[in-house]
């Protein structure tokens, strides 16, 4: 057994309400914990758990890319926290190469307290590309945020870079940079590209292929693709959050 819905008698994993009785469905998250960094695999998705400084936490999963988390980092500007679940990409290459790529998701539960950071986003990188000129990118399409304002727009060294219209949301376009920070390939000076939803949401479906569309037409360029994950993101901030459908298609 793995990630259920309680009271289904099928033992299906599909999260989501589906047996018509007008109430919401208890759901066990019952695969591995995990509580220090470390990637892996499980039910066919790829996962991480990565903190740093004071940050702790876990990331219980369950199947098809479903997990839940908690976690705590509240000493300003000391520890970061993130969980989550997709797919890493063998072997890198353009998105365009990879596909159509898009994630269908719901958060039962995503509840940051505090006055730090957090996101529920879809979360990755790509690769620096000297032909090109794309830079390491780490990159956010972010749907629902904590109660620090709204990011990245007033952060120092944040460029807006206009607007679009996806899957039904208004989305504002941001690149920030970051100098000698944590990355896949270790500490290095980097770009991270944003989509920020205007409006809160905790489910849905997210065109990941149209974002990446979105900021190249805007000659925010992208090298080889590492990575698309559904994520949990808190920093000086405590919270939990709880995924019950994270449905990544490449078409």
């Amino acid at each position: 057994m793995t990630a259920c819905k309680k009271d289904d008698e099928n033992n299906n994993p599909n999260p989501g309400d589906g047996d018509g009785d007008g109430e919401e469905d208890e759901w066990v998250f019952d695969g591995p914990t995990v509580k220090s960094n470390k990637t892996g695999a499980y039910d066919g998705y790829d996962y991480e758990f990565w903190t740093d400084g004071d940050a702790k936490g876990e990331m219980t999963l369950g199947a098809k890319g479903t997990f839940s988390c908690t976690w705590e980092s509240t000493v300003a500007g000391k520890g970061n926290f993130l969980a989550r679940s997709g797919k890493k990409i063998k072997p890198e290459r353009l998105h365009a190469d990879v596909g159509t790529i898009s994630v269908d998701y719901n958060a039962k539960t995503y509840s940051p307290v505090g006055s730090g950071v957090s996101y529920l986003c879809v979360y990755g990188w790509t690769r620096a590309d000297t032909n090109s000129g794309a830079p390491l990118v780490e990159y956010y399409i972010v749907d629902n945020w904590g109660t620090y304002n709204r990011p990245p727009g007033s952060w120092t060294g944040a460029v807006s870079k206009g607007t679009i219209e996806i899957d039904g949301g208004t989305y504002d376009i941001y690149q920030t940079p970051r100098t000698n920070m944590p990355s896949i390939e270790g500490n290095k000076t980097f770009q991270q590209y944003w989509s920020v939803n205007r409006e809160r949401r905790s489910s849905g479906k997210i065109s990941v292929s149209e974002h990446f569309k979105a900021w190249e037409n805007i000659d925010m360029k992208l090298g080889k693709l590492y990575e698309v994950s559904f994520c949990v993101e808190g920093y000086n901030i405590k919270g939990s959050a709880e995924i019950t459908k994270n449905t990544l298609l490449i078409e």
